[in-house]
């Protein structure tokens, strides 16, 4: 099984801006093994209706993210609060 990778809001605006050379690695990696969350998503939704150009951008948002799978979280939510309480609990976060 090839490694995914979960790309986060700051990678993909670095894609958007063509920095850190993020084109070339996903290109190696190939963008099947690409991912974003629904959080992203709506991250970099949030980062083009503030832009000069609402609706340019979240066109660029979308051809960008056309070929990279996202991965929804709402079946997480659950246990992401499990984690985090029991985390808690043992003084690891507050």
């Amino acid at each position: 099984m090839k490694t995914q990778y979960l790309l986060d809001t700051n990678i993909i605006v670095f894609l958007l801006r063509g920095q850190m050379g993020i084109r070339d690695s996903i290109e190696r990696i190939g963008i099947d093994q690409c991912h974003i969350s629904e959080i992203t998503y709506a991250e970099l939704l949030y980062g083009a209706e503030c832009s000069s150009d609402p609706a340019k951008n979240t066109a660029l948002v979308d051809r960008v993210l056309e070929d990279i799978n996202m991965i929804p979280i709402s079946s997480s939510l659950k246990v992401f609060a499990k984690c985090k309480a029991h985390l808690r609990k043992i003084g690891k976060n507050r």
